[in-house]
């Protein structure tokens, strides 16, 4: 076993195709001739027996060999996936998750645990959980004080995301009233909306 190991490396290294691998000038390729590779490493996976879906491409599995993380491509679309049972983290600089999509196909945002919606997102600036349109006259989610900000957005005040006027739909928790409010986007302070005079 060791001999045939040695051998596939000394043929892998010297550039010389050998079961449709190959390294050559920094680029690796299984499953390709060396003319079809596009980038450092190039991975082709054979159509199934009887089949158009093509398997597994790469395949990172723990020591326990149940936790599994790869991709998988058809003819038609390509994924970056999860091929065992168990949720899909992205994290940055090493640290906590910062977004999970569990099995569920549920999207936690700031929590790993998104439980009561298709999308949770428990990360905020200030009191904005989401912003829709940031270089426009957007909209804002806001919680603590939970509303909708109209053009507008509250981060340690009270902030215009464009010129033009603002508005805030909000629920008062202690007293039960919603309120509705605008203003200038130069003002900041928020004026209550008083309803039309009926008639």
């Amino acid at each position: 076993m060791k001999t045939v190991c040695k051998l596939l490396v000394i043929l892998l290294l010297s550039g010389v195709t050998a079961f449709r691998q190959f390294i050559n000038f920094g680029q690796v390729g299984i499953g390709v001739s060396g003319s079809a590779a596009t980038g450092i490493l190039t991975l082709k996976s054979p159509a199934s027996v009887g089949s158009t879906l093509l398997p597994i491409g790469l395949d990172h599995v723990n020591p326990d060999g149940n936790v599994r993380l790869g991709t998988f491509v058809n003819n038609v679309s390509a994924y970056v996936q999860t091929h065992s049972n168990h949720p899909l983290k992205f994290v940055t600089n090493n640290g906590d998750a910062q977004m999970v999509l569990p099995t569920s196909g549920n999207v936690g945002i700031g929590t790993e645990a998104p439980l009561l919606a298709g999308l949770v997102v428990n990360k905020k600036i200030g009191d904005t959980n989401v912003m829709f349109g940031s270089t426009t006259s957007g909209v804002a989610i806001e919680s603590n004080w939970p509303g909708i900000g109209l053009n507008t957005y509250h981060n340690n005040g009270r902030y215009s995301i464009a010129p033009g006027y603002v508005g805030l739909l909000g629920l008062n928790m202690i007293n039960g009233n919603i309120s509705l409010y605008t203003s200038p986007s130069t003002s900041t302070a928020l004026q209550a909306v008083s309803p039309p005079a009926s008639g």
